[in-house]
């Protein structure tokens, strides 16, 4: 299934204050249930109506607070990173919520983006796998004046 990556509407404004190095920041992976709403406007990860109240219950191979990204790699058009996967998960969810573990432009774990499936995805002991697209999640741009 596939879904678009959405990011958060303060996302440029904590990347132009340097609030992110996103390739050495912790930067997580977390699935949410249904019950969450995305909204551009949430910013941290625990903010009250935010996606953190709706994290899926950390059974089995799903660590509280999602799974930590590698191969997180910028350059001067893209962010990408290795697939995310989660191993031998049992869950029900909708959406998958990226967001930096620590401090970051006055917020603490602010969020990144989401992908939203639009559906309630359930999987049974499968890896289910995210695939970063060859361009990017992020498609950097540069505006000259």
């Amino acid at each position: 299934m596939a879904a678009s990556f959405i990011p958060y509407a303060h996302l440029s404004r904590l990347i132009a204050l340097g609030a992110f190095n996103l390739e050495t920041d912790a930067l997580y992976a977390a699935l949410v249930a249904a019950t969450y709403t995305p909204s551009v406007a949430h910013t941290t990860w625990q903010s009250g109506s935010g996606p953190k109240d709706h994290e899926i219950t950390p059974t089995g191979n799903y660590p509280t607070g999602g799974i930590l990204l590698s191969g997180v790699v910028v350059n001067a058009t893209q962010f990408v990173s290795n697939t995310w996967v989660w191993a031998n998960l049992t869950h029900s969810f909708r959406t998958v919520v990226l967001y930096k573990l620590g401090s970051g432009g006055g917020l603490t774990n602010p969020l990144i983006g989401y992908c939203d499936f639009g559906s309630i995805l359930t999987v049974t002991a499968k890896d289910f796998r995210v695939n970063i697209p060859a361009a990017g999640l992020i498609a950097l741009t540069q505006n000259t004046v």
